[in-house]
């Protein structure tokens, strides 16, 4: 018999007796539950009977201790290590987001905006619908008068696209618009209105055609991903309808290089476009610069918000190989947007547009919904 063990028991009978101790208190209060208050004297009765039991307990555990130690029996027992509680994650109310290829809303909005390519072997469906609003007032001179042409213009634009992950970290991309505008052109004199024309104008837009292909993967260091992208706007679309210019109808040329540094929750995207629109009927529009700069942030698994600076600067347009003197455009917008996932393999996207030149759209407002699947071919 050693030194130590008596100690353990002892500290191991002490316990006992401190964890009998509230069981008794139990018992000895359970006929009371549910039945009329104790006296103080009832109280103190019972409470004295405690003290009694609990010192009979010590009693018989310290003989019990004596007689082991006599005989020899008693072993060292070993301290008891601390069992950390395990915790069980509380299921989180509400949609749960599926696994399915990175089905973050992050994920999906960078894929959505062209930052992320879908992986081999899956495709994703965007209906969508936007809208445009643009007032412009023009001065302009007729019969020695001056007088001031206010164009507004409602654009609204239905459109569909389809991407398809391939291998080879590549993706193809489809797009098809179909465009309704409302003009109303007011002239006014002296602040008086003179002539006033509200006109209708719809058709389909440009069947669009691209291929997308990831360069480069993101490093640990500075490096990040970088997708080069091409995209041919066919001229399928309507130019006009009703007088009403809808903006299709040429043949364009667009390379796009995109940039994606991820800093999780942050995901930052940078992008430069170029583009090329042949000439057609005489009238060949200009060339096109583009530089977007933007940041999105995940606010949890299901939902995010973006935001993102445009710019875009228009050459001059050309009638008959002829330059036109101050035809040349230069807008710049702010959107704000949110995405959140509202079902399994399906984004609600909404974004605002802001104008910030004279050249760009004044507000904007754009809703679409990915639907993501798997292709069978694959």
């Amino acid at each position: 018999m050693t030194q130590a063990s008596l100690p353990a028991f002892g500290r191991l009978a002490r316990r006992g007796a401190r964890f009998a101790t509230p069981a008794l208190l139990l018992a000895l209060a359970a006929p009371a539950l549910g039945q009329e208050p104790v006296s103080e004297e009832a109280l103190r009765e019972q409470l004295q009977t405690r003290d009694a039991v609990i010192i009979e307990l010590q009693r018989r555990l310290e003989q019990l201790e004596r007689r082991l130690e006599s005989e020899g029996v008693l072993e060292e027992v070993a301290p008891i290590e601390p069992v950390e509680p395990v915790v069980t994650p509380r299921p989180q109310e509400g949609l749960e987001v599926d696994e399915l290829a990175a089905e973050r809303a992050l994920e999906r909005t960078l894929v959505e905006t062209g930052a992320l390519l879908l992986p081999a072997g899956q495709a994703e469906v965007t209906p969508s619908v936007s809208f445009l609003h643009r007032d412009q007032r023009l001065p302009f001179a007729f019969a020695g008068a001056v007088l001031e042409e206010r164009v507004k213009r409602d654009e609204f634009q239905f459109g569909i696209g389809l991407n398809v992950g391939l291998p080879f970290d590549a993706q193809l991309e489809l797009g098809l618009p179909y465009d309704v505008v409302r003009r109303d052109v007011t002239i006014r004199s002296v602040g008086q209105p003179v002539d006033n024309q509200d006109d209708w104008g719809s058709g389909i837009g440009d069947l669009s055609v691209g291929l997308a292909k990831t360069l480069f993967r993101e490093s640990e260091g500075w490096r990040p991903d970088l997708i080069l992208r091409g995209t041919w706007d066919t001229n399928t679309g309507e130019r006009t309808d009703s007088g009403v210019a809808l903006g299709g109808g040429f043949n364009t040329l667009r390379g796009q290089l995109v940039a994606l540094k991820r800093q999780d929750p942050l995901a930052f995207v940078g992008a430069f476009a170029y583009s090329y629109t042949f000439e057609d009927d005489d009238f060949k529009p200009g060339q096109q610069f583009s530089l977007s700069l933007g940041a999105n942030l995940a606010l949890s698994p299901e939902t995010s918000l973006s935001a993102t600076l445009n710019q875009t600067w228009t050459d001059e347009f050309e009638v008959d190989g002829r330059s036109i003197s101050g035809s040349d455009r230069l807008a710049a917008s702010f959107d704000f947007g949110g995405s959140t996932i509202i079902a399994p393999r399906t984004l609600l996207r909404v974004v605002t547009s802001i104008g910030l030149t004279d050249d760009a759209a004044d507000y904007g407002l754009r809703a679409s919904i990915g639907y993501r699947f798997n292709l069978p071919v694959f």
